[in-house]
């Protein structure tokens, strides 16, 4: 009876890689972790939405840096879907929390603010969306929910610099973390130089998703 050739070097090296690979991949299962699509499908679960597809995606503006932390923008034909997600090797991914805006066929767009606080401090965004092919600017002023300030904070955004998608424009921007923003003014600017302005009085008490996902980043 001949003897079994023993293994080579490169089939051991393929066998380890690949029983590491195994482990690392249940590992991060356990641990909560998913592919973006994955996470993605969660949060929808959680907003009770259709299937939305991803349009914009980045770190700017988090303290975690893009080795900890991405957020994410998708949409579909009925809303926007804006979530914070931890970031792990292989491209993994892991919901902390996030939200969704339906589109209003009373206005020509759809905008919030959102934010979490991370062990480096406070990171906040506006998101949202313009609907109307006509418009050409926003402009969306932000204050602070807790106490009034001297000078609000206005951010001016063009379409031209928006992402373009389904007819539809996307927009993320982090904003000052003071005191947590809301939206006070949103400023309309179409092709005819038309302006329409929205007025939004201070909230008297935050939504509970917000507050809860304050909570969960401390």
């Amino acid at each position: 009876m001949k003897a079994k050739k023993p293994l080579s070097y490169r089939c051991l090296v393929l066998s380890w890689s690949a029983i590491l690979l195994i482990t690392a991949a249940a590992l991060l299962l356990a641990l909560g972790y998913q592919t973006r699509g994955q996470a993605l499908r969660e949060s929808e679960r959680i907003h009770a939405l259709r299937p939305t597809e991803v349009v914009m995606q980045g770190n700017d503006g988090l303290h975690g840096g893009s080795n900890a932390t991405d957020w994410v923008l998708s949409a579909n034909e009925d809303a926007v879907l804006f979530g914070y997600y931890h970031k792990g090797i292989f491209e993994n991914y892991s919901r902390i929390f996030s939200v969704a805006l339906d589109y209003d066929d009373a206005v020509p767009y759809c905008a919030d603010t959102y934010g979490m606080y991370s062990g480096g401090g406070a990171d906040f965004h506006v998101f949202g969306a313009i609907t109307d092919p006509m418009v050409t600017e926003i402009y969306i002023t932000t204050d602070s929910i807790y106490a009034d300030v001297e000078k609000r904070d206005t951010y001016t955004l063009s379409t031209r610099d928006m992402v373009y998608q389904n007819g539809i424009y996307y927009f993320v921007l982090p904003v000052s973390p003071e005191e947590n923003p809301y939206i006070a003014n949103i400023v309309i600017v179409d092709r005819n130089g038309t302006r329409q302005e929205y007025s939004f009085d201070k909230p008297r008490d935050l939504p509970p998703e917000f507050l809860k996902a304050m909570q969960d980043a401390q």
